[in-house]
């Protein structure tokens, strides 16, 4: 995308740290660093956020995150390694690419992810919230589901004639007749 810093970054068209790098991600060490190894990995295509990956390119991310994290705790003999995403704007920082941060965690350091103590929050509440949310999404889910199978059933009942095939979202290999 124009514009884009992690885009040009993944172009060669801004120097880097880089890390590690595959035809689908490329990690480079962050130059605002939190922490000592502190680095980030990204798609080389552009999304804006992690939902807009497809489910596969996505794991790849999450795969080669966790190795590189792993790698991080053993070369620097970190406590542990944070690993973060956050949505395009993160404190006011717009970020407009899927990141992931990896955030080396060492024993005095003085990061915090914690509410101040004197906040106080309904955790019965925010846990039937997560959980209605959860259920909406799984709804929307089953429906596309049962539509998938409708589309299924109602081409497979049709002729074998080239024009009635049909690619499914899942099942992009597969032409179903």
């Amino acid at each position: 995308m124009e514009g884009c810093i992690f885009c040009s970054i993944a172009k060669g068209e801004v120097n880097s740290y880089k890390i590690y790098e595959d035809g689908l991600i490329l990690g480079v060490l962050d130059i605002n660093p939190t922490s000592l190894g502190h680095s980030i990995l990204f798609t080389k295509k552009h999304y804006n956020n992690i939902f807009e990956i497809p489910q596969e390119e996505y794991l790849h991310l999450m795969s080669i995150s966790r190795a590189i994290a792993f790698a991080i705790e053993k070369r620097f003999k970190v406590e542990n390694v944070d690993i973060l995403y956050s949505k395009e704007i993160n404190k006011g920082v717009i970020i407009p690419h899927a990141i992931v941060f990896l955030i080396p965690r060492y024993k005095d350091d003085k990061i915090q992810y914690y509410l101040p103590k004197d906040e106080k929050i309904d955790l019965n509440d925010v846990k039937n919230q997560i959980m209605n949310e959860i259920e909406i999404i799984k709804g929307g889910e089953n429906q596309q589901r049962e539509e998938t199978k409708k589309i299924e059933t109602k081409t497979s009942n049709n002729t074998n004639n080239e024009s009635d095939k049909i690619i499914l979202p899942e099942k992009k290999k597969k032409a179903i007749a």
